[in-house]
C-alpha cells in the first residue's frame, strides 16, 4: 500500500515539475533528506530509491529545457570529481576480485548525483528570486529533517519508517538498526533522521551556516525571520547528533565570521546565547549530550574525544603504511578499501589519495580553490545583502567542511558534496549577475566626428 502511494505521489510531483520545473528542482532536497527508507527499501533493482529517480527525472527535464547546453564549468568540475571516484572504484573492482560488484556499481552511480544536481540548478535557477526561493525550500527541508532527527531520539519506534532497515552481527546476535538505537539510553542516542547521524550532522552544519548568514545579511524582514527560525532548529538538531566534527565545523564557520566579517558583534552575541542555552538545559539536556562526546565514558555512542582522536591517528598510520604506490594515480576505490581493510581512512585528504589517487587529490584542490574564489569575489564585488550573505556562506562553509574533513570522508561522499556544489552554483550565478550589472553600458550618443558606431 505504501509503495503504491509513493508511486502515485511521484507521478503527481512529476506532473507538477513539468508545469513548474523550479518547484521540481526544490523538491530534490526534501526527497533526499526526508526519505522513508523502511517501507521503500529494496523496492527497485540495486536498491535504487525514488529520490534517485526524481533526480534523474529532473536532470533529463533540465537537458530537454536547455537542449543540452546547461552545463558550464561547475558541471564539468563536478563530473571530474565523480569520474575520479568511479575510476578508483573501477580499479578496486579488480582488487577485490569482483566481490560485491553491486555495491561498487551503486557507489559509482551515486557519485553522478552531484553533477546532475549542478546541471539542474544551473538550468532552473535563472533570476535572483529563483535562487532565494530555492534556498528557502532548502532550509525548510533541512529544518524538517532536524525535527525528524530530534523526535527519533525520544520516539524511535514511532518513526522507524525513516530508518534504513540494516542489521549487523554483535557477538552471536543479529541486531537491527532499531534495536541498535534502543539498546542505548535516551541520553546516549543520536539524532539521525533518514540520513544517518553523520549525514544528518553534515547537512545541518551546512544549512545552519546558510541560515546564519542570510539572517544577518538579507534585507527582506520576512525572509530573515524564516532564516532565524530555521537557524535555531538546525543548530538544536545538530547538537542532538552529538557529532563532534560537524559541531566543530559549524563553530569554525562562526569564528571565521568573527574574524573576517563586519558582523562580529551579532556573531559574538549568538555564540554567547548558544552557550547560555546549553547551560540552562541542565541535567539531561543538550549540554550533557555534548559533554558525553567529549569526556563521557567509552562506548559505541559516547567515545571520549581524546580516545577517538588517538583511534584515528592509528587508522591514518595504518592506511599510510599499507598504501601501494602502484595505485598512486588512480587510488583503490572507497568501496573496495572498506571491504578489504574493514575500515575507511576517516580523513578526506588522506582518503583523496587512497580512494582516487593523485587524480582525486588534484580535483579536490580545484573544487576548494573554486569555492573560495567564488566566495571571496562575491563578497568583494556584491554590494547587496544577498550577495554578501552568499559569499559569507560559501567561505564559512569551506572552512567548516575543511575542518570536519580531517576526521571523516566529506569530500568523497555524494550526500555531503551536494550542498557545497549547490552553494557554488548559486554563488556563481549571482556573481555573474553582479558583474553584469557593474559593467558600463555603451552610449548610443556619437562623439563629434566619430560616426554612429563610435562609443565612449
Amino acid at each position: 500500500m505504501f509503495v503504491a502511494l509513493a508511486i502515485v505521489l511521484w507521478f503527481v510531483a512529476a506532473v507538477v515539475a513539468l508545469a513548474r520545473p523550479k518547484w521540481g528542482a526544490a523538491l530534490i532536497w526534501p526527497a533526499i533528506w526526508l526519505y522513508p527508507n523502511g517501507p521503500l527499501y529494496g523496492t527497485l533493482p540495486l536498491n535504487v530509491r525514488f529520490d534517485d529517480l526524481w533526480l534523474v527525472f529532473m536532470f533529463l527535464l533540465a537537458i530537454s529545457f536547455a537542449r543540452g547546453k546547461g552545463g558550464g564549468p561547475l558541471f564539468w568540475l563536478a563530473m571530474a570529481w565523480a569520474v575520479s571516484l568511479i575510476l578508483g572504484d573501477f580499479v578496486g573492482f579488480f582488487i577485490t576480485g569482483g566481490a560485491d560488484w553491486q555495491t561498487i556499481v551503486k557507489a559509482g552511480l551515486k557519485t553522478l548525483h552531484v553533477p546532475m544536481i549542478v546541471y539542474v540548478l544551473n538550468v532552473f535557477i535563472v533570476h535572483e528570486q529563483d535562487a532565494v526561493d530555492h534556498l528557502k525550500a532548502m532550509v525548510v527541508a533541512g529544518a524538517a529533517a532536524a525535527i525528524l532527527g530530534i523526535v527519533m531520539v525520544y520516539f524511535p519506534q514511532a518513526l522507524k519508517m525513516f530508518l534504513i532497515p540494516s542489521a549487523k552481527v554483535v557477538g552471536f546476535q543479529v541486531v537491527t538498526a532499531l534495536e541498535a538505537i534502543e539498546e542505548h539510553d535516551v541520553l546516549s542516542r543520536r539524532a539521525q533522521g533518514s540520513l544517518g547521524f553523520m549525514g544528518q550532522a553534515t547537512m545541518l552544519m551546512s544549512i545552519g551556516l546558510l541560515c546564519l548568514w542570510m539572517m544577518l545579511y538579507y534585507a527582506n524582514r520576512g525572509a530573515r525571520l524564516l532564516f532565524a527560525v530555521t537557524l535555531g532548529i538546525s543548530v538544536v538538531g545538530l547538537a542532538y547528533t552529538i557529532t563532534r566534527n560537524a559541531i566543530g565545523g559549524f563553530m569554525a564557520g562562526m569564528v571565521w565570521g568573527v574574524v573576517f566579517t563586519r558582523r562580529r558583534m551579532p556573531l559574538v552575541g549568538l555564540l554567547a546565547l548558544g552557550a547560555l542555552a546549553l547551560v540552562i538545559q541542565g541535567q539531561g539536556g543538550l549540554l550533557d549530550r555534548v559533554l558525553l562526546r567529549v569526556t563521557g565514558p567509552g562506548g559505541t555512542s559516547a567515545t571520549p574525544f581524546m580516545e577517538g582522536l588517538l583511534l584515528r591517528f592509528d587508522i591514518w598510520h595504518k592506511f599510510v603504511a599499507n598504501f601501494s604506490p602502484v595505485y598512486l594515480f588512480t587510488g583503490m576505490g572507497m568501496t573496495s578499501v572498506r571491504m578489504v581493510a574493514k575500515s575507511t581512512a576517516h580523513n578526506s585528504y588522506l582518503g583523496a589519495f587512497v580512494y582516487s589517487g593523485l587524480t582525486g587529490a588534484v580535483v579536490l584542490y580545484l573544487i576548494l580553490a573554486r569555492a573560495v574564489r567564488l566566495g571571496v569575489n562575491l563578497r568583494r564585488y556584491g554590494q547587496d545583502g544577498f550577495s554578501q550573505g552568499l559569499g559569507a556562506w560559501l567561505c564559512s562553509l569551506v572552512v567548516a567542511l575543511c575542518l570536519a574533513a580531517f576526521f571523516i570522508e566529506l569530500f568523497q561522499q555524494p550526500l555531503k558534496m551536494q550542498v557545497l556544489f549547490a552553494a557554488m552554483v548559486v554563488a556563481d550565478k549571482q556573481l555573474a549577475r553582479v558583474r553584469a550589472a557593474a559593467e558600463p553600458r555603451p552610449s548610443l550618443v556619437p562623439e563629434p566626428g566619430g560616426g554612429l558606431l563610435a562609443y565612449p
